[in-house]
């Protein structure tokens, strides 16, 4: 991605996720990391990629987003980053879930790793 000129960025809300993730024990789906460690890989990271702060209407948008298409449980965390993206101009989004993003096709593109 990086060689066909674009910029990675990476949002809020995916440095708390990978938190989650990188704390969790292995047993439970996780990487089994301290919070040093998780903390550590997160500043390595954020080196290379910049990390955009949330814009103070991300609420509002992901609030809007929400009643428009009708969002119900877990979605609303997919939704949340399509907020954010809304809010700083972030058009194209790089995940390992696309399938979760399909319905925001109109509004963001969506591509799969």
């Amino acid at each position: 991605m990086i060689d066909e000129g674009y910029e990675l960025l990476l949002a809020p809300q995916c440095v708390y996720e990978f938190y989650v993730v990188a704390t969790r024990p292995v047993e439970q789906n996780g990487l089994g990391c301290s919070p040093t460690e998780a903390m550590q890989l997160l500043q390595n990271v954020a080196t290379i990629f910049p990390v955009l702060e949330d814009a103070q209407s991300t609420p509002q948008e992901w609030q809007t987003l929400c009643k428009n298409y009708g969002i119900q449980g877990k979605q609303a965390h997919d939704v949340r980053l399509v907020a954010w993206m809304v809010r700083q101009n972030v058009h194209e989004l790089l995940t390992l879930n696309p399938k979760d993003f399909a319905l925001f096709r109109g509004l963001i593109t969506v591509q799969g790793v």
